[in-house]
């Protein structure tokens, strides 16, 4: 048993759990910040491929009004 400075007693698997319980609850901010990042790089990706779309087809277009 430990002794804190103003004679409470704190046992080891109290202790133990409060840590554990600090840890998860500070992992799962963290997993969370990390989601909301992948999510705004795919995001950004998407909308960079659809700008390549919309190139490519601008190309096409012109290319076709050219022929004819």
């Amino acid at each position: 048993m430990n002794r804190c400075s103003d004679n409470t007693m704190v046992s080891k698997p109290t202790v133990l759990v409060f840590l554990l319980v600090i840890l998860i609850v500070t992992s799962q901010f963290e997993w969370k910040q990390q989601l909301v990042n992948e999510l705004e790089s795919k995001s950004n990706n998407q909308k960079h491929i659809s700008s390549r779309e919309e190139l490519i087809k601008d190309k096409v277009s012109f290319l076709l009004y050219l022929l004819i």
